[in-house]
This record gives C-alpha cells, sequence and structure tokens, in this order.
C-alpha cells in the first residue's frame, strides 16, 4: 500500500511540474530581436499610391536600437494597424513590424502580439518614417 501512494505523489508532484512549466511556457514573454538586420524597407499600403522603399543605413541602426528588446505581450492592439510594415532583413531571417497609424505608441508584431513605444521613440519613429513618405496620421 506504501508503495502505491509514492507512486500517486510522484505522478501528481509531475503532473504539477507539467502544468506550471506549460503555462509558463505559454505565457512567457517575447522579445523584439533586430539584431541582425542588414537591412530595413518600409512599406506603406493604404491609399492610392501603395510604395516601398529601402531605409538608409543611420536610420537602419537607429531603427533597430528602438524597436531591439522590446518586450511583445500577446494583445491585440486597439489602435489602427496594418497600413505601414516596417521590415528588418538579413540575408536569412526577416522580421515584420506594422506600428499604429496614429499617435498611438503601439507597434504590432508578425503574430507574436504588440508593445509600446515610449513617447519619445514613437515621435522618433515617425520623424524617420516621414523622411520615407509616411505621413501621420495614416489611419
Amino acid at each position: 500500500m506504501g508503495s502505491k501512494i509514492k507512486i500517486v505523489i510522484v505522478l501528481c508532484a509531475a503532473a504539477f511540474l507539467v502544468t506550471v512549466l506549460l503555462i509558463f511556457l505559454i505565457e512567457a514573454p517575447e522579445y523584439i530581436n533586430t539584431s541582425f538586420a542588414e537591412r530595413v524597407i518600409v512599406e506603406f499600403t493604404n491609399g492610392a499610391s501603395p510604395f516601398s522603399t529601402e531605409v538608409e543605413i543611420g536610420d537602419v541602426i537607429e531603427l533597430r536600437n528602438i524597436f531591439h528588446g522590446k518586450q511583445a505581450v500577446r494583445d491585440s492592439p486597439s489602435c489602427p494597424i496594418g497600413s505601414v510594415r516596417i521590415t528588418f532583413i538579413s540575408d536569412d531571417k526577416e522580421l515584420s513590424l506594422y506600428p499604429a497609424g496614429d499617435d498611438c505608441p503601439t507597434v504590432a508584431t508578425g503574430g507574436i502580439g504588440c508593445f509600446m513605444l515610449s513617447e519619445n521613440e514613437n515621435k522618433r519613429v515617425r520623424e524617420i518614417l516621414v523622411k520615407y513618405g509616411i505621413v501621420y496620421p495614416f489611419i
């Protein structure tokens, strides 16, 4: 009888550990990694004349620094998202981010969720995008 109780206790402990591990993996934060990017393409799809353009290297570095390390949460942003795509590119990897089209500091990721920029970061991203013909608001 004692060995059956030990087996039940071990099985319950194992089930508990597996449950905790699964919860942690499902809810673990995702961090944005832009350090790999050698190039950045910005695309504007809202309006009669959609376009895309490659970003100058100085702005590539600044955009990498702004977005790198941000913690994405699994959420659906309520701000208007989707008219602009910022794609970080290397030879073997791509990451697309979608900034909000109004003054909202929310940025959506391609499937991970979204994250927030600081007021200064959001302002700087808008200033960079204006250089490439993307003028706010674009809702």
